[in-house]
């Protein structure tokens, strides 16, 4: 007789821990600074071995560019909006102007730290939590990518 427990059939499916923790890493390197760096790096570098953390790294990075364009964009129609309030002389107007838009660049912010967060404790469970854009554009460029591990 044997002491081992059997190993339930999902565990057999679960990606290793190292995967599990660079893809986690991949997401959580938005709050420690290194935002593009480190998921770019770790799609780099395990791309051809682990289609999990491939997948988590590159959705991460998709993540912070679209992010930032998007910030980029919003930052541009809030100055134009800014000089035509400004030209308005209407109080009211500048206030609204102002008010929204930083409320809505705090909300969005704290949106992609939930995002982020999510997807890293997805990617520690050993799950593949696709978020709505970028994972679709992640799965693309995957699958364009003929270096890219497969299955």
């Amino acid at each position: 007789m044997s002491d081992l427990a059997p190993v339930p059939a999902t565990a057999a499916l679960m990606p290793p821990q190292e995967d599990r923790l660079l893809a986690a890493v991949s997401h959580l390197s938005f709050f420690t600074g290194f935002w593009l760096v480190a998921p770019i790096a770790a799609y780099v570098i395990k791309r051809k071995e682990s289609r999990f953390v491939a997948f988590h790294a590159l959705q991460a990075a998709l993540l912070q560019v679209l992010f930032g364009a998007s910030t980029i964009v919003g930052a541009i129609v809030f100055v134009v909006l800014g000089v035509i309030a400004g030209l308005s002389h209407s109080p009211a107007l500048v206030a609204v102007i102002t008010i929204v838009p930083i409320l809505g660049l705090a909300a969005a912010g704290l949106a992609l730290c939930a995002v982020h967060a999510v997807a890293a404790y997805a990617a520690w469970q050993g799950r593949s939590w696709t978020i709505p854009i970028a994972g679709r554009l992640a799965a693309g460029i995957m699958g364009a990518d003929e270096g890219a591990a497969k299955g």
